[in-house]
């Protein structure tokens, strides 16, 4: 075993995400015996279940070494469930190449195709399959005899011929070409040649919404390293893709079809984007959304209208929850919901003990509180109790466990010794955690006990179960409490105790705390600072968090609305990339952009434009390089062309005068200037004012250019 497969394996143990060790196996599988290898070819498959790139793979190894009944039993699992052009072509050519002498071999075929237009028969490049089709029925035509047979299959074929035409597609022109090569009735071809038009323009935009999108590019889990830039562009181009289909850009009036489109151009982005489970959430939402469109546009009793919408989004979210977003609290939650709305509440409980069941779910704390919650909505408050009990049996749960049914009592009980015993529970295990105490501290605050919440506060600080850097909330919080109950000499009190503990602490991870930052912490009220933006980056204040203070927070959502204040068409998506970035951007320094030097890249730059810095050139100002746009291209252009350097020595030896005498030429004793508009029938009377034919000025050039001596001297011998 060579090096490089060894490092290869190791690899994808920890990483398997890494496609170029995938590639490196699968090379070094398809040199050995098919019996050595299928293990590795069905790990492959289940690691990416929905790369229709590796189950190709597979299949042709099967078939290369000639396991027809393998190759069948993989077409099988993966052909309903995968809808890629190239795996239904590797399908198709599959069955003419090996059941060719099958006594039923045109009826196979049929069913093949039939299945084939079906599920695939929507992709931009399903051209080849409509028109592999056609053909194959035209090849049939040869061998009928009978008339009426022959009749009926070349309906079927004319129907083929016009159902992919209705389809946007790349290559559409071949189809319609072959078709009306193949109608003979030109009245026909004439009516449809308007909406054959119309797809014609559609299928443009379809390449070019459908341009962007890597299809062979496997679903990669977000546990693992990947190239997220990467990954974030394909989604947003799936995303682009997904509400192009959702536009309705056929115009189709059936709403039925709409949705077919829709979910097509889903299933598509399924098999490369399967781990967003964003896209599994849209998709379901958008199922339940249709029911008002079906009844209105398509008339469709309830029965049809919820097997399309609400069956088939339960049915995807039972798909999602069972594959790739076994982990995802979130769509185990919106599926919960989605069968709380459906008041199928004994599914609700399924969805719910299953995600608490898995292991390796992201949030279990999140689920078994909102399970809580959907309890006590349905039962009552002593079923929310109990199963409060065998949530802290968890021992993946976290003190938002403790804090979210402390609140649910004193909100529903009313009793709010329930919620100080929980609460005080709590302490046993979350003692040490900052954020369980200040919700602890709030709780007490607010039951205007003021005495307890002292000595809690007290309690708390005077301990050392928390670290002294991590209480600078508390702190404030402390010190928030007594400027609302307290007298001034309890709040300086506090406000002395809090510097001297922040004084004392060594290598203090809250960059240098000083006694002006908490004096503003001190003053300040919600997002209300007692100074402006730039006295606080002068102090080198932050709040608690690390985070942006509230006036650079508002700066930044200007930005944002100044920057989508055009009314553009954005989505979420790229609003969401679009505000992550400007956020990055206002806590980084940036340049003084009106020192810059203006430089322009340039490969063969042309002599006198250098630039001070090699590569480039000095730009056009904008309003050359408008102009520079609107003129035509230079190779338009076949001369004459001017000598520069002639011309310029013709301006230096020229006797300028500094003020300049027009020539008129008068017609009827008028001045006209434009000699162009002259005839010879109008021309009455013809003479210059104060101007010779051969005077030493015109010799000079003071009088006029070339083109008006030539035409003087027209006149003259006329």
């Amino acid at each position: 075993m060579s090096i490089t497969i060894e490092k290869a394996r190791e690899k994808i143990i920890n990483n398997p995400n890494s496609l170029d060790s995938w590639n490196i196996l699968i090379k070094d599988a398809q040199e050995k015996p098919m019996e050595d290898t299928r293990q590795f070819f069905e790990q492959l498959i289940t690691q990416f279940p929905t790369s229709s790139k590796y189950w190709k793979i597979y299949i042709e190894e099967e078939i290369r070494h000639k396991n027809y009944d393998q190759v069948e039993k993989l077409f099988e699992r993966c052909l309903n469930s995968i809808l890629n052009i190239d795996l239904w072509k590797c399908f198709l050519n599959y069955l003419k190449e090996n059941k060719r002498n099958h006594e039923d071999y045109n009826k196979i075929m049929i069913q093949a195709y039939d299945s084939a237009v079906k599920k695939i028969g929507l992709d931009v490049l399903s051209y080849s399959i409509w028109l592999d089709y056609a053909n194959f029925l035209k090849n049939l035509d040869l061998n009928v005899t009978d008339q009426s047979d022959k009749l009926t299959l070349y309906e079927s074929i004319r129907k083929i011929y016009r159902m992919a035409l209705e389809n946007p597609m790349a290559n559409i022109d071949q189809v319609w070409k072959e078709y009306c090569a193949f109608e003979n009735e030109e009245n026909l071809i004439e009516s449809l040649n308007k909406e054959f038009q119309y797809v014609k323009k559609v299928s443009k935009e379809y390449e070019n919404v459908t341009r962007p999108l890597e299809r062979n590019l496997p679903s990669l889990s977000l546990e693992y390293p990947l190239d997220e830039d990467e990954d974030i562009r394909q989604l947003h181009a799936w995303k682009r893709y997904i509400l192009w289909e959702k536009q309705n850009p056929l115009k189709l009036t059936s709403h039925r079809d709409v949705i077919r489109r829709v979910i097509f151009a889903y299933e598509q982005a399924f098999l490369c984007m399967a781990y967003h489970c964003d896209l599994w959430h849209e998709a379901a939402l958008f199922l339940k959304n249709q029911k008002e469109p079906l009844k209105r546009i398509d008339k469709l009793d309830d029965n049809e209208v919820i097997e399309i919408t609400e069956t088939a989004a339960a049915s995807l979210y039972e798909r999602a929850i069972s594959t790739f977003m076994k982990t995802s609290c979130l769509t185990h939650l919106a599926y919960a919901d989605f069968e709380e709305s459906r008041s199928n509440i004994k599914k609700v409980y399924d969805v719910y003990e299953k995600c608490i069941s898995e292991e390796n779910l992201d949030q279990a704390t999140l689920a078994w509180i909102h399970y809580i919650f959907f309890v006590r909505r349905n039962e009552d408050i002593h079923a929310a109790r109990k199963l409060f009990k065998r949530a802290r049996q968890d021992s993946r749960i976290t003190y938002h466990l403790f804090i979210a049914n402390a609140l649910l009592e004193y909100f529903h009980s009313k009793d709010k010794t329930v919620g100080f015993n929980i609460f005080h529970l709590g302490t046993k295990k979350f003692s040490n955690e900052p954020g369980y105490m200040l919700a602890f501290i709030k709780y007490m605050s607010h039951l205007n006990e003021d005495n307890n919440a002292r000595v809690l506060f007290e309690r708390i600080l005077t301990t050392e179960d928390i670290p002294a850097y991590k209480t600078n909330e508390i702190w404030s919080e402390f010190l928030k409490f007594e400027c609302a109950v307290g007298d001034l000499a309890s709040i300086l009190k506090v406000d002395k105790k809090r510097l001297k503990v922040f004084e004392s602490i060594q290598n203090n991870p809250l960059n240098e705390v000083t006694q002006s930052t908490l004096m503003i912490d001190r003053y300040r009220y919600m997002d209300l600072l007692p100074c402006n933006p730039i006295e606080l980056k002068s102090m080198g204040y932050k709040n608690i968090n690390g985070h942006l203070t509230s006036s650079i927070q508002t700066s930044t959502m200007a930005n944002l609305s100044a920057i989508f204040s055009n009314n553009v068409s954005i989505s979420q998506a790229d609003m969401a990339t679009a505000a992550v970035n400007e956020f990055k951007r206002s806590k980084l320094p940036t340049p003084d952009i009106s020192q810059m030097m203006p430089f322009k890249p340039v490969r063969n730059i042309l002599p006198g434009m250098m630039h001070s810095i090699a590569g480039g050139v000095f730009p056009f100002p904008p309003a050359v390089t408008e102009l520079v746009k609107r003129l035509p291209p230079p190779s338009t252009y076949e001369g004459p062309f001017v000598i520069i350097d002639e011309l310029i020595r013709k301006f230096q030896e020229c006797d300028i005068p500094e003020e300049f005498q027009p020539y008129y030429i008068q017609i009827n004793g008028e001045p006209i200037r434009d000699f162009e508009h002259l005839s010879t029938s109008t021309l009455l009377k013809r003479s210059y004012v104060n101007a010779g034919s051969d005077d030493e000025d015109t010799k000079k050039g003071k009088s006029m250019d070339i083109y008006k001596q030539r035409q003087y001297k027209k006149l003259i011998q006329k």
